[in-house]
């Protein structure tokens, strides 16, 4: 009986500690609480925001899969921390306000998994914002080859020179090397009405043909002559830095949130065992 006593008297220190009150008004034990679960909130902000993220590297990857596929990856890894962090987040809140420890433990354990994702999902979209400058080109060309014969290369392309302003790889005068466009054989002289300023069916058909040289003032004036390699590698490398800093920019406060969580189920377990052993304390 001594040694019970002796062990209850012990457990009961932590509880005895956490009456003393601290800078936030309450004490320990209630202040580890309110700030889990404000940070438990937050998570779910959190999860929301990388599912949106997600979604919008998603759709914005479809107009162009045909040629670059270096957002999907990133985007699809988004998403799924997205949902994992909004489930986790809402375990999270739940054990908060029921004062369930076994809530309380998988929430911790999940947020260091979901952390430690994050840090290689932020990664990845760095590492392949390097990879898209080597590659840019050659997607490119592979894509410029198959116009006119793929509908979805075709529609990807399409999209592409409208948005960046631009025609070709590195000029218009790729388009040469496509066999349904090119000078040669079969081919019509000509370049895609999405290369056109104003775009109305055939503006591209036979340009090439009927204005000689870049300088033509009147070439310049209907279509773009400068290439879309630069932009489009600028492009895919900026939404790529967009996943990637959303995705660890907020990784980084979950260090402080899985440092909070394991104090307060800490604090949580010192509790119950004190109110199975001294339930006085409670009255």
């Amino acid at each position: 009986m001594a040694g019970e006593e002796t062990q209850a008297l012990h457990i009961s220190e932590p509880r005895d500690r956490s009456k003393k009150h601290g800078p936030c008004g309450c004490d320990t034990y209630h202040c580890y609480k309110y700030i889990l679960l404000a940070y438990a909130i937050l998570f779910l902000i959190v999860g929301i925001i990388c599912l949106v993220a997600g979604i919008w590297g998603s759709i914005i990857k479809q107009n162009y899969h045909s040629v670059n596929d270096f957002l999907s990856s990133p985007a699809t890894l988004a998403i799924i921390i997205g949902v994992v962090v909004i489930i986790t987040a809402i375990l999270g809140i739940v054990g908060v306000i029921k004062e369930h420890v076994t809530l309380v433990k998988i929430f911790l354990g999940i947020i260091i998994i979901v952390l430690i994702i994050q840090v290689i999902v932020g990664i990845l979209a760095f590492v392949y914002r390097e990879e898209v400058g080597k590659s840019a080109k050659n997607q490119l060309k592979f894509a410029l080859d198959k116009y006119a014969y793929d509908d979805s290369v075709t529609y990807a392309v399409n999209q592409i020179q409208v948005k960046l302003k631009c025609c070709g790889i590195d000029n218009y005068g790729d388009w040469d090397k496509n066999e349904a466009l090119g000078c040669k054989g079969n081919g019509t002289c000509s370049v895609p009405d999405s290369c056109c300023k104003e775009i109305v069916e055939d503006c591209g058909k036979n340009v090439r043909q009927n204005y000689r040289s870049s300088a033509d003032a009147g070439l310049r004036s209907t279509i773009y002559v400068n290439g879309c390699k630069t932009q489009f590698r600028n492009w895919v490398e900026t939404h790529l830095d967009i996943v990637g800093a959303i995705v660890l920019g907020f990784a980084l406060p979950q260090v402080l949130g899985i440092l909070i969580t394991w104090l307060y189920k800490v604090k949580l377990e010192d509790r119950q065992f004190l109110y199975k052993y001294r339930p006085e304390l409670f009255t």
